[in-house]
């Protein structure tokens, strides 16, 4: 039998923020609904924390590993076993409001859509606010448009904020391993409709390891990031039909976000020649205006906003130095 949602939830090492996580999962309002729990062989204690669960919420879905696989893996033997109407990846060491999935699939059914975003707030390790300066709230709900998809700017690309057909992944023949940003890009399709849910929150924990996390995530992107990749990207994207109407917002969405990764793949070893190489790429794949740029400037989180300041007065090479000073 179909349920409306399936959450798709890999589990490895966050003993620590599991229970708070899997709480509230008890306490969203939508019933039909399964949350499809994949522990990828983690080594800590997660194991019995959801066994407990199991017998608390029958929408509970237990995929319990012998060997770790990864995340990608995780996230697809989830997806392969689900048989929810949407579809939606969650990070089992952040957490969720109470109405979140309601809220995001109200959306999705009065407007006929296939993607849904929700708002996105920081926290620390004790779940306490923080200011966010990564992205910017939206008040009201809204369907997205040649007009204001850019708005997509104001909001990680992250999937776990986004909430997905499930037959709209099938149909494009989606796999995890291709990564967030191209699920993210399925916003700019053609006949693909989407909006944001702006009671629906999802909290991003901002954990304590940040060096190490830096440091990990700059030697990962050296590996996959090449002047190869982003053109095998772009070409993939539009083999997917990009909506001509949107194709400016296509190109800037995509410039600024591997304008961003690039520079987090160069922190390690202070790779400032890469930097410039790679970013010559990206402005050749994804050409972008200044001027299209400047008229959007009001929906850029104030992070990004500054990485843009500092990279068009030629500071990045400062930056990066400073940056990569700090994960030695």
């Amino acid at each position: 039998m179909k349920k409306k949602v399936s959450l798709l939830i890999p589990v490895y090492g966050v003993e620590k923020y599991l229970e708070v996580f899997l709480e509230n999962l008890c306490l969203q309002t939508l019933e039909d609904i399964e949350f499809i729990i994949v522990n990828d062989a983690s080594p800590d204690g997660s194991d019995e924390i959801i066994q407990r669960y199991l017998k608390k919420d029958n929408r509970f879905v237990y995929i319990k590993k012998d060997i770790n696989e990864g995340l990608y893996k995780a996230r697809q033997d989830a997806f392969d076993k689900a048989i929810g109407e949407f579809v939606i990846n969650l990070d089992s060491d952040d957490f969720i409001s109470p109405d979140f999935i309601k809220e995001l699939y109200t959306l999705a059914i009065n407007e006929k859509l296939d993607i849904v975003v929700s708002n996105v707030e920081l926290v620390d390790e004790d779940g306490k606010p923080l200011k966010n300066s990564k992205s910017k709230r939206h008040e009201e709900d809204f369907v997205f448009s040649k007009e204001n998809l850019l708005s997509l700017l104001s909001i990680p690309y992250a999937t776990w904020c986004r909430m997905y057909k499930r037959e709209l992944l099938i149909e494009r023949q989606y796999s995890y391993d291709k990564g967030e940003l191209y699920l993210t890009n399925f916003h700019f399709l053609e006949g693909v409709k989407s909006g944001l849910a702006a009671a629906a929150t999802y909290y991003y924990r901002i954990r304590d390891n940040s060096m190490s996390s830096a440091c990990n995530s700059s030697k990962k992107l050296q590996s996959k990031l090449s002047d190869e990749s982003i053109h095998k990207f772009n070409q993939a994207i539009t083999a997917q039909c990009v909506d001509n109407d949107v194709l400016p917002s296509y190109r800037l969405f995509n410039n600024l976000s591997f304008s961003k990764l690039n520079f987090v793949s160069c922190i390690y070893g202070n790779q400032s020649k890469r930097y410039k190489r790679l970013k010559n790429t990206i402005s050749s794949e994804f050409p972008a205006s200044t001027k299209y740029l400047l008229s959007n400037v009001s929906i850029i989180p104030y992070e990004l906003a500054i990485f843009i300041l500092l990279d068009k007065l030629g500071l990045t090479r400062l930056l990066l130095f400073i940056k990569s000073r700090g994960i030695k």
